[in-house]
């Protein structure tokens, strides 16, 4: 009983230090997202507090056709591509989007680290016609991370012949 009683001591010893040499701090990351654990040394034990700052991974996006037609009934492809840190079969395929559109199909293609998604043109919400206009895909995975990647394409909206 002695002989437990000096290690708890000794371990708690260490663990008071630890705290003071680290400045009441630790930072950690976990999935992506950045936790700031703040402990509090008035009490007996301390108390973790978490603050959460989400990330945003960015992946490079590629559309088809590169001219988009309002007028058209027709759909469009987005092809996002993943940094090899992050995993595309991780992707939460419910959560695609692109322009106010949600992706009707999603294909995934994990020896590239990317994915094919498709949209119907008719969903894309507050677009105008331009030479050089900027669609975004936007997501989630399914560890909580958001990804967004961008590509510029022609806008177009014909009237009627």
């Amino acid at each position: 009983m002695r002989i437990q009683a000096k290690i708890f001591g000794l371990i708690f010893i260490m663990f008071v230090m630890a705290v003071f040499l680290t400045k009441n701090t630790f930072a950690g990351t976990g999935f992506g997202i950045s936790n700031k654990f703040t402990l509090d040394t008035t009490g007996v034990s301390p108390t973790p507090t978490t603050e959460a700052t989400p990330t945003v991974i960015n992946v490079t996006v590629r559309i088809k056709p590169k001219v988009i037609n309002l007028k058209s009934k027709g759909k469009f492809t987005a092809f996002a591509t993943f940094t090899s840190e992050y995993d595309v079969s991780d992707i939460d395929e419910g959560t695609i989007e692109c322009e106010g559109a949600t992706a009707t199909k999603t294909r995934i293609f994990p020896k590239k680290n990317m994915f094919k998604s498709t949209f119907k043109i008719k969903d894309l919400k507050d677009v105008s016609p331009g030479n050089s206009v900027t669609f975004t895909v936007t997501g989630s995975l399914i560890t909580g991370e958001d990804f967004e990647g961008n590509a510029l394409v022609r806008v177009i909206s014909p009237g009627k012949n």
